[in-house]
């Protein structure tokens, strides 16, 4: 049965989307650097992007049954908003070099960041509601 499109609410694995569209993102703005600032700071950030990516893809594959999972899940997520929030103060830094990056592919950036955030800590917290061990 098919769910009214005013209905319909936000997916619960939605993180897992953005960490993907973010990573993929990520990719596409730094192979636009220039190569000098591709080791500077290109492979860090894309690492950092990665990390995100794979922390979130972890987490969502655990299924908690006790606490002990229910806490390995939630230190995944802590892991992947410590790879967005350093993520975010390496594009910083980034941001002030602007090569070759337009200002769409910035604000976009920080749009997905700030998205992922958001979802990591909605998830978070909507496993803290529904698993009260």
């Amino acid at each position: 049965m098919s769910v009214l499109k005013s209905q319909r609410g936000e997916s619960s694995i939605k993180f897992l989307d953005n960490a993907y569209d973010l990573e993929v993102h990520t990719i596409k703005c730094c192979m636009k650097l220039p190569k000098r600032m591709t080791f500077f700071i290109g492979t860090e950030i894309s690492r950092l992007a990665a990390e995100v990516h794979n922390n979130c893809k972890a987490a969502n594959s655990i299924y908690p049954v006790n606490e002990h999972e229910a806490q390995v899940r939630r230190d995944l997520f802590n892991k992947a908003n410590g790879a967005l929030q350093a993520l975010i103060g390496k594009i910083s830094v980034l941001q002030e070099f602007q090569h070759g990056l337009s200002e769409y592919a910035l604000t976009h950036w920080a749009d997905l960041m700030i998205e992922e955030a958001r979802l990591i800590s909605g998830a978070k917290k909507a496993d803290k509601e529904r698993l009260k061990f």
